[in-house]
């Protein structure tokens, strides 16, 4: 890839089944990698992709705690601590985001679904408008599920998510009856 050029991998540090890896076996094989091949970041996810509760775990809904599962970036940071580590799963607030950041568990957040709910999500919180934020609540009934359906997005929390070409930022949304915009 060249020097100039980042690679990094995607790890799930716990698959949540047995017999499977765990956060320990992680803790492990990471190092191991990283020794090998020059990596330049982990993008830790979890699960196994299994029909099982592991699969329930992948996008974690509203019944998992927020930052469920921050312990697992953290783990594989002490693990490799000089590489930066990426941290996903039910961050939906810009405040969890920031706890995890500050604490040193993880050098990036990701939040797609939070991104999905309110795409203004990082302006308004550079502006200090944490208040204005729509909330992503993670019913993945609109996002999730509509992927699963192999259909495009939506959002219970924005009902432009998916329709941006109608109702986008400027746009009224309403449509006639023959498909003309009023």
């Amino acid at each position: 890839m060249g020097a100039d050029y980042p690679v990094g991998i995607r790890i799930s540090a716990e698959e949540f089944m047995s017999p499977g890896l765990t956060l320990e076996d992680m803790q492990r094989i990471v190092p191991r990698i990283v020794a090998a091949v020059p990596v330049h970041f982990v993008n830790v996810s979890h699960s196994a992709y299994h029909a099982s509760y592991s699969l329930a775990t992948q996008m974690a809904d509203m019944h998992f705690p927020r930052a469920a599962f921050r312990y697992l970036p953290a783990g594989i940071k002490a693990a490799v601590p000089n590489l930066p580590v990426f941290a996903v799963c039910r961050f939906n607030r810009i405040e969890l985001a920031e706890e995890i950041l500050a604490a040193g568990d993880a050098d990036l957040v990701g939040m797609a679904r939070a991104h999905i709910a309110d795409p203004f999500l990082v302006a308004k919180a550079q502006k200090g408008r944490l208040d204005e934020i729509r909330p992503c609540i993670a019913c993945n009934q609109g996002c999730i599920a509509m992927v699963e359906l192999h259909q495009p997005i939506t959002c219970l929390m924005n009902p432009t998510a998916g329709r941006e070409a109608d109702w986008g930022e400027g746009r009224s949304g309403r449509r006639r009856c023959n498909g003309e915009s009023s």
